[in-house]
């Protein structure tokens, strides 16, 4: 992405603006207006959409978003500090107020004269919202149905009553479902009373679905959105990321105390030290490929806890087969390696049981973390790690402890 600063951004296009301002970061965002005064930001922002607007004025303070919509023009100032108070993570938060709507009693002729003279933006002109007296949503219009019409013809007449659209109060990655289920370009956003209080484009979706799955993988990481510019500040990066390692930490002794506990048992065949390794990364690729099944399938909304009993089957399944495979494949290199079918065995047998409960801890995590309203992206892969090397490393030195006299 190209550099800018203040300066040269002033001199872009309200276009060229945009499209900087939509695929920078906060953290860029932060920098290039930094010790700028908020009627200077107010210039470089105004020309936005309502919802890309709040996004923007999202990232400063409400000290100074207030000063900012100040030097904004009235009405849509007044629009944007309505947006402000719906969460962001709704559809009330990613909606924008830029749409249009029509009294259900005017005509063809009036809806494009005055389509025509507010020249709306063309990405969202793509239907014409019809409302009933009381200004509830009762119907829609494309640009082809007034294109097609006489010019007199009263929109009540020819509007399509079925209308989808979503609460103001829905979540985004359930209004991100809607578009997927009826791959529609724009859907209404509506109050209680089912009066339209703006739109949301697919585009808009698109945005939010890939900042959710950032912010997914920002979590499963342990680290803050804040980390990932290198301008961030210093300690904000040590206070975010050294917690979590010392908690890692304190994991990883729970599980290197197993391997403490059979120590007599690696001295006595050393072999076993040089599978231990193999095993538990196995075990622990195989739970994170669970562990990120759920959490997606969760964000995408393809996976609910009612289909608890299914996702159990499946995965009792996959883990079958797949320690079966496995298991076999290990058992065979290591009897090929120590020329004893009975090291073989225990090597297989340690592989096929750590990789068919490491299926299972990976989906449970996210699962128990649902069940009890936890963001299942805080399932993080070192706490999924740490309980298949511990499960892993118990269950190779067990078998081997209890052959010990069949593999020296």
């Amino acid at each position: 992405m190209q550099n800018y600063n203040i300066t040269n951004l002033k001199n872009l296009s309200i276009q060229e603006r945009r499209d900087f301002l939509r695929s920078a970061d906060s953290s860029q965002i932060k920098k290039i207006f930094k010790k700028v005064l908020p009627s200077e930001i107010a210039h470089i922002v105004d020309g936005l959409p309502s919802d890309e607007l709040v996004d923007i004025l999202e990232i400063f303070p409400k000290s100074e978003q207030a000063e900012i919509l100040e030097n904004i023009e009235t009405e849509k100032a007044r629009k944007v500090s309505q947006l402000l108070l719906y969460g962001k993570d709704t559809a009330g938060g990613m909606m924008a107020v830029e749409f249009s709507a029509f009294n259900q009693n005017v005509t063809i002729e009036f809806v494009i004269d005055k389509i025509r003279k507010d020249s709306p933006d063309t990405n969202r002109a793509f239907y014409i919202y019809v409302t009933d007296d009381q200004n509830h949503l009762s119907g829609v219009l494309s640009l082809r149905d007034l294109i097609t019409k006489p010019p007199q013809t009263v929109i009540r007449d020819i509007l399509k009553k079925s209308v989808i659209s979503v609460p103001h109060t829905l979540d985004r990655e359930a209004t991100a479902n809607f578009f997927q289920k009826y791959n529609f370009l724009v859907i209404p956003v509506v109050d209680e009373k089912n009066c339209i209080l703006g739109i949301i484009t697919a585009d808009d979706v698109s945005r939010a679905v890939r900042q959710e799955a950032t912010e997914d993988l920002i979590r499963i990481s342990g680290i803050s959105s804040d980390d990932l510019s290198i301008d961030a500040p210093f300690f904000l990066a040590i206070k975010k990321r050294l917690p979590w390692l010392v908690f890692n930490m304190l994991l990883d002794v729970i599980a290197v105390s197993v391997v403490a506990i059979y120590q007599g048992t690696i001295q006595a065949v050393v072999a076993i030290a040089v599978l231990m390794p193999v095993i538990s990364d196995m075990s622990g690729n195989t739970g994170f490929q669970g562990l990120t099944l759920i959490v997606r399938g969760f964000a995408l909304g393809k996976i609910s806890i009612k289909d608890l009993w299914k996702i159990f089957k499946r995965q009792s399944l996959l883990g079958f087969i797949t320690g079966i495979v496995l298991g076999l494949e290990v058992a065979l290199l290591a009897y090929l390696w120590k020329w004893n079918p009975y090291f073989g065995l225990v090597a297989g047998a340690a592989m096929f049981c750590s990789i068919y409960i490491a299926g299972f801890v990976g989906i449970m995590i996210p699962l128990f973390l649902k069940f009890i309203k936890v963001d299942p992206a805080v399932a993080t892969g070192p706490v999924l790690t740490t309980i298949t090397d511990l499960t892993g490393f118990f269950i190779t030195l067990s078998l081997a402890t209890k052959a010990i006299d069949l593999i020296k």
